[in-house]
């Protein structure tokens, strides 16, 4: 598993809408799961494997149509890193 400064996933509060804050971290995460699966070189059927979960997965996630939590962890972890809350 990657350390903590891989992927961090930190929800900030916001004075006006904190859930609209949160999506936009998310979508943060979203883009950058696309760069890391394109530098190691994984196509999304490869990662799609690697995660258990199905292309079409993969690619909604990166579309910015998020996934189960559930499996946005594992599709993580398929790609050696780690999601990390932190209360700040």
């Amino acid at each position: 598993m990657a350390n903590l400064t891989k992927a961090v996933f930190a929800l900030k509060q916001n004075q006006t809408d904190p859930w609209l804050n949160a999506y936009n971290n998310l979508k943060t995460i979203a883009a950058d799961l696309k760069t890391i699966r394109q530098k190691q070189q994984l196509t999304q059927r490869q990662l799609a494997i690697r995660a258990h979960v199905s292309q079409t997965t993969i690619s909604r996630l990166e579309n910015n149509n998020l996934p189960k939590i559930h499996n946005l962890i594992t599709i993580i972890h398929a790609l050696n890193y780690q999601l990390t809350l932190m209360r700040i």
